[in-house]
């Protein structure tokens, strides 16, 4: 996807509902740290602190849940839609893997 993550888990709540701005339910996920430039997350629109919870419509509790996705459900070229929220609000976005995704 081309993004750097850091498991919701690690972040203090009070940074998950002060910076983030999370929904109190909402206590998985996966936050971004990084984005690539002109990687498949770049190219869809997803930013630094977006929280992505969401593969396809099948629940990302951490990165293993992600690593599994993309590793044993994807292939290169695939499209893939992505469930975050920013700002408070939940969002999707679909992009098309890469290489350097996987």
């Amino acid at each position: 996807m081309g993004v750097q993550l850091q498991d919701i888990s690690e972040i203090p709540v009070y940074y998950q509902e002060r910076m983030l701005k999370l929904p109190r339910d909402v206590h998985y996920g996966l936050v971004i740290v990084d984005v690539v430039p002109n990687s498949p997350a770049d190219k869809a629109g997803l930013r630094r602190y977006d929280v992505i919870v969401k593969l396809d419509g099948k629940e990302v509790k951490g990165l293993i849940d992600l690593r599994k996705h993309l590793y044993v459900e994807k292939e290169i070229g695939d499209k893939m839609t992505v469930g975050f929220y920013r700002e408070g609000k939940y969002r999707e976005v679909t992009l098309t893997l890469s290489e350097e995704t996987l």
